[in-house]
């Protein structure tokens, strides 16, 4: 194993909180704790951030109310429940917290189990449950699926739920309760059609869905569903197949939904060439293979993102394997932007855009996995730093632009150990310019630094706040540093008073 870096601690309490900092007089950042939502060394579970009027939203407990929905305006006074579903320590649970119609909506319990649906504009006072589709319904793992996929559609917001009579089928709401029904039994009787990946494209909705269920004709205990394209406009009447993309009871599973000049990118098989990039003006006629990556087999694109007017993907050619691939929508325009890793394959993973640039993760057989960088050609893709040297993986993960910067984190693993020190960085896309902000305080088993989501110019994360006397990271909490100019960054590690870890 690599030698321990030579770093800067702050001296603070071996079990303690960040200081209310900010930035220093040489530009180095030091993340402040917003709020400590639940009081002592517990975890407040925070998770879930999305950005909405000036806030950003999430779920949280503060050991008092259970898990509720909460607020941050960034400052500790800002840092609060907006509402307890459930009253006292039982928990509401909002789940799939969403923007949508200009309004907030999850689903949540409050004083029974069931399938409901609330709608906020942020306030204790202006949040209320539009419709409780399966009064009495236990969700979670191995129960229904809950109310998700909450879409905006003009006036409406198109979402999935289940009820007694439909199965797992597709809502629509007004945003009112009477105006809140179930769209369609697409797959009528006892059988769910399953709608996900709600994309609008050229004023429908478009989206995944199973209307036909064929049992196994050697008489096994399964069968069939055939998986196919669907769109709506938000009516029963309107709401159907796009195109059988697999002929016959068998399914072509369309995913990754992406919008890309002027047409519906995803994948898809149909039975010959296996799952393959494909593309649709919203007609049957106009869906169509892309193209034929791996034409022996199937190149399974995924991980897909948009930049500029280009979509850039991983997809596997059957001869590089899982490789950096982008298109601008044309089969002459679909082509592997390079080789990262000669010997094997890359597996770029975490694609996220940066202006016309994209920033992914991957492993050239060399450096281990490490933040990569590209403009999509071959001479432009490359690797922005080797932060752990050698073959040692930093395995970038959580990733998030502000304006041209990247921030993400990254682990400094021990192996021997099964432990991580998690570490949030930030980027130009110059080696120069990728500096670590941060590390955590202790040891975990997994990252630690967290929902990574921008507030005006103000990063907040969630971030362990001290460390136990094992040496692991405790008390994961809100956090937030002020965004800084390009260039102001220095390099900030380690926030407690702990020896670094000696490696072998």
């Amino acid at each position: 194993m690599r030698a321990p870096r030579n770093v800067v601690r702050y001296a603070l309490l071996a079990i303690g909180s960040f200081s209310a900092t900010t930035a220093l007089a040489d530009g180095t950042v030091v993340p402040r704790l917003v709020k400590d939502i639940n009081p002592g060394n517990d975890d407040s579970f925070a998770e879930m951030f999305v950005p909405f009027n000036g806030h950003v939203y999430f779920r949280a407990t503060d050991g008092q109310n259970g898990t509720e929905l909460w607020r941050t305006d960034g400052t500790t006074a800002g840092t609060q429940m907006v509402t307890d579903l459930r009253a006292g320590p039982a928990s509401g649970f909002p789940d799939n917290i969403t923007v949508a119609g200009g309004s907030l909506y999850f689903n949540g319990y409050t004083e029974a189990d069931g399938s409901k649906v609330f709608r906020s504009d942020g306030t204790a006072a202006g949040t209320q449950m539009l419709v409780d589709t399966f009064p009495g319904m236990s969700g979670g793992t191995f129960g229904p699926p809950l109310p998700d996929n909450f879409t905006t559609y003009g006036n409406l917001v198109l979402f999935s739920a289940t009820d007694p009579q439909g199965g797992y089928e597709l809502w629509r709401t007004d945003g009112t309760t009477a105006g809140t029904a179930r769209v369609k039994d697409i797959h009528p009787g006892e059988q769910w059609s399953v709608p996900v990946g709600l994309t609008p494209f050229n004023g429908k909705v478009y989206f995944a869905a199973d209307d036909l269920f064929t049992p196994d004709p050697g008489g096994g205990p399964t069968g069939f569903f055939d998986r196919e394209l669907f769109v709506t406009d938000g009516t029963a009447d309107g709401t159907a197949r796009v195109k059988d993309i697999h002929p016959g009871p068998m399914p072509s599973i369309p995913v990754g939904f992406r919008v890309l000049n002027n047409q519906l990118l995803f994948t898809a098989n149909d039975g010959t060439t296996g799952a393959e990039l494909w593309a649709s003006d919203g007609t049957p006629d106009g869906t169509r293979l892309l193209k034929d990556i791996n034409p022996a087999g199937a190149s399974s694109p995924m991980h897909s993102a948009i930049a500029g007017n280009r979509m850039f993907f991983n997809a596997d050619d059957g001869t590089r394997g899982a490789e950096l691939w982008v298109t601008d929508g044309t089969e002459a325009g679909t082509r592997l932007v390079k080789d990262v890793n000669p010997t094997g394959e890359s597996l770029p993973l975490g694609i996220t855009p940066v202006g016309g640039r994209v920033f992914f993760s991957a492993d050239d057989g060399t450096h281990g996995t490490e933040l990569w960088v590209s403009d999509g050609t071959e001479a432009g893709t490359r690797l922005v730093k080797d932060i752990n040297a050698g073959d040692e993986r930093s395995s970038p993960l959580e990733m998030i632009a502000f304006g041209d910067q990247l921030f993400f984190t990254a682990i400094d693993p021990d192996d021997a150990a099964f432990t991580v020190r998690t570490q949030l960085w930030v980027t130009d896309g110059t080696e120069a310019g990728t500096q670590m902000l941060f590390e955590e305080p202790g040891d975990s088993f997994g990252y630690s630094i967290n929902n990574l989501t921008l507030l005006g110019n103000e990063l907040l994360f969630t971030a362990p706040s001290g460390v136990d006397p094992d040496g692991f990271s405790i008390n994961v909490e809100l956090h937030a540093i002020t965004v800084p100019e390009p260039g102001a960054i220095t390099a900030l590690v380690g926030l407690v008073a702990v020896a670094p870890r000696r490696r072998r």
